[in-house]
């Protein structure tokens, strides 16, 4: 504990610059998912699972309506 106090300006900057990475890591790949996601989305449904893909909108709109 000692160090961290004697240090604290120094370890704050790094903390900083972690948290800086962390952001934009994360911005990296949620744009990365979003292409592919978006890509999925654009892909027709298989046939047979039409009571699945209806049973999932169902939930959505309850989700939706819930807040």
């Amino acid at each position: 504990m000692s160090y961290i106090e004697a240090n604290r300006a120094q370890i704050e900057t790094e903390y900083q610059q972690v948290l800086q990475t962390r952001a934009e890591i994360r911005s990296y790949w949620e744009n990365r998912n979003r292409e592919r996601f978006d890509r999925i989305a654009m892909m027709p449904h298989k046939p047979g699972q039409e009571a699945l893909w209806a049973k999932l909108e169902e939930q959505k709109a309850r989700c939706v309506a819930q807040k």
